[in-house]
């Protein structure tokens, strides 16, 4: 349970979750209900995208909630396998300290974060509000990201919960 100013809002473990990758965006977020309980996204790549001679083929940016990339004509990685290989992660920390560190990471820093993913359904401002975690890697568009409550987090070998 997670109780603002404004709303309240149960968590709901659907899997536990380990994300391995390179951080390629970060954007921060301080409107609205989802700003409440998750205020940072992380669009994150691994496999090859992780690797830093891929990164002249690929950029990444993000906004509103949403990651975007785009690739080169002549890029060695394909649309299929950029999909597979890379997400965006609505960040729920368990803990101010986590928050801070997450707050920390920069573009191109490899991490690790531990967690579940979780939906989310709560009142704010008296309505009913709910947010579901994505559970496969094969989704795109809308409902794609996944909803990390985050109780773990890994930067280089500095260890934050």
């Amino acid at each position: 349970m997670i109780e603002t100013k404004r709303g309240r809002y149960t968590l709901t473990p659907v899997a536990e979750y380990q994300l391995a990758g390179k951080v390629v965006s970060k954007e921060a977020y301080s409107h609205g209900w989802e700003a409440e309980i998750s205020p940072l996204d992380l669009a994150m790549v691994w496999g090859k995208l992780a690797e830093s001679e891929y990164e002249k083929y690929v950029s990444f940016s993000q906004g509103n909630r949403w990651y975007f990339y785009q690739y080169q004509p002549d890029s060695p990685i394909n649309h299929s396998y950029i999909l597979s290989h890379s997400s965006n992660n609505h960040i729920i920390p368990a803990t101010e300290n986590l928050l801070l560190a997450l707050k920390a990471v920069g573009k191109k820093e490899k991490i690790i974060l531990e967690g579940f993913l979780v939906n989310v359904k709560g009142t704010y401002q008296g309505g009913t509000v709910f947010w579901n975690t994505s559970t496969t890697r094969k989704d795109t568009g809308n409902g794609s990201c996944e909803l990390i409550y985050v109780t773990k987090i890994k930067i280089g070998s500095d260890v934050y919960e």
